[in-house]
């Protein structure tokens, strides 16, 4: 799938046990992923083709859901600005082309002019990093292999989380 008028290739995958399980959303200019079920996917779904703040769209989507999901980590192309944005336990990987990497967690937002790559991640989705693989490892197995079967390694030790969402992106600028 292609993203944005510029062209961002975005592939994903999740895996759930139960109904509000981690979960992808995916349009026109953004892919989010859900920990905790897509009650919020809606709302997301109206309020990010817009180039509001992704905090305020969060907020103002929050507002409007319930159960509020565990965690919400999105990334947004506009156009000359990718605005990404992640809250909860869930994972932001960004690689930039001038060799920058970060690795994002908590409650995080901002916008990057050169990335080559992101990812997000739910728990369930970070088991290589937890078994030493850095978390540049962890975006290159992703890119790599491909959401579906680094779900599928997560998960052949599955721990504390069976459920898992894996989203990459790969920016073509």
């Amino acid at each position: 799938m292609t993203i944005g008028r510029w062209g961002v290739e975005v592939t994903f995958a999740s895996r759930s046990g139960a109904v509000d399980g981690d979960f992808v959303l995916s349009g026109d200019r953004f892919v989010a992923v859900l920990r905790g079920g897509p009650a919020l996917a809606p709302h997301l779904d109206l309020l990010l083709p817009s180039d509001e703040p992704l905090d305020a769209v969060v907020d103002e989507a929050l507002r409007h859901t319930r159960p509020h999901p565990d965690g919400v980590a999105i990334v947004r192309d506009r156009y000359d600005v990718v605005d990404y944005l992640v809250r909860g336990d869930l994972v932001v990987l960004l690689d930039h082309t001038d060799g920058r990497f970060e690795h994002l967690t908590g409650r995080r937002a901002g916008s990057a002019t050169a990335l080559r790559r992101a990812a997000l991640l739910t728990p369930g989705a970070t088991a290589p990093a937890d078994r030493g693989r850095s978390w540049r490892e962890v975006l290159d197995l992703a890119d790599h292999l491909g959401p579906v079967r680094l779900i599928a390694r997560a998960r052949a030790g599955a721990g504390p989380h069976p459920d898992a969402a894996v989203a990459v992106c790969r920016f073509r600028r």
